[in-house]
């Protein structure tokens, strides 16, 4: 049975991991901006007279492939080795990923700075997802329904989070402020995983002191309860199966020496449906 606390903390996995991500796409107008193109006139309120393009020579398709293509390779190539690394690291990484990413983006002054910070933030976004699913095999499976539902949830409270503080009419926040006040999303990140979240015996769980834990030398792969009844209501379900089927077929080969007729058209149907379903399960 899963557990509220549990629940909990799978929700805050998916609202938190996807936050940053979010945030970038957000504050991605605002990262080109900082790019200082040669005016010929000064001012800051308005141009009398206009005598060239005011354009940017790097749009915001930057800041997008800067914060998508990190966390696809991430989620490519981190399944071949991270096995070996505890789940206690993964998560400290994403959470030194974060909120690097949100401080270099909130300090950096220039457009190259801030992409830095962009794909720092999506090499957390990436390592996370792996990492919660992964770590998701040692739990109940309805707590990838709420690390969906806070993946979900990230899209709309992140933006409308970063449009409410960056809106005149509302808190007139600058950029760098508002990403600032964002590094309380690794903060959540952290208290759901060390805090939150009752850790299973099945995890492995690093010592500070000792060096040896940093490191998995020998993978044991465990299944919970619920994996085991259904894989033994699996398996009587085929047995079942298997002796109407041998039934079912003893029955028509007696029929069709007697009488063809004598075997109704749902008999016909239930035989059909379960010869088909034994030959599947044996083909798998």
């Amino acid at each position: 049975m899963l557990s509220s606390r549990n629940s909990l903390a799978f929700l805050l996995f998916g609202l938190c991991n996807s936050y940053a991500f979010v945030i970038m796409l957000s504050a991605a107008g605002d990262i080109v901006v900082k790019q200082k193109p040669k005016l010929n006139n000064r001012t800051d309120v308005c141009y009398e007279e206009i005598t060239e393009a005011h354009c940017l020579s790097i749009s915001t398709g930057a800041v997008l492939l800067a914060n998508i293509i990190p966390c696809i390779l991430v989620q490519i190539t981190f399944l071949f080795f991270m096995q070996r690394v505890p789940f206690g690291i993964r998560h400290a990484l994403v959470v030194l990923c974060q909120s690097l990413g949100l401080l270099i983006v909130a300090f950096s002054n220039t457009v190259s700075g801030s992409l830095t910070g962009v794909v720092f933030a999506s090499l957390g976004a990436g390592i996370g997802a792996v990492n919660c699913l992964a770590l998701s095999s040692h739990f109940p499976k309805s707590v990838v329904a709420m690390w969906s539902t806070g993946s979900g949830a990230a899209g709309i409270t992140s933006s409308l989070s970063y449009a409410a503080f960056t809106e005149p009419h509302f808190a007139h926040l600058s950029t760098k402020t508002t990403l600032l006040i964002m590094l309380i999303i690794p903060f959540f990140y952290s208290i759901a995983y060390w805090i939150i979240l009752e850790i299973p015996d099945t995890v492995h769980k690093i010592q500070i002191l000792n060096p040896k834990t940093y490191i998995i030398k020998e993978i044991i792969y465990h299944s919970n309860d619920n994996q085991s009844n259904e894989n033994k209501k699996a398996d009587t379900i085929v047995e079942v199966a298997e002796k109407e089927c041998l039934e079912m077929k003893t029955a028509k080969i007696v029929v069709e020496k007697t009488d063809k007729k004598a075997l109704t058209f749902v008999s016909k149907l239930k035989l059909f449906v379960v010869c088909s379903f034994l030959s599947l399960k044996l083909q798998n």
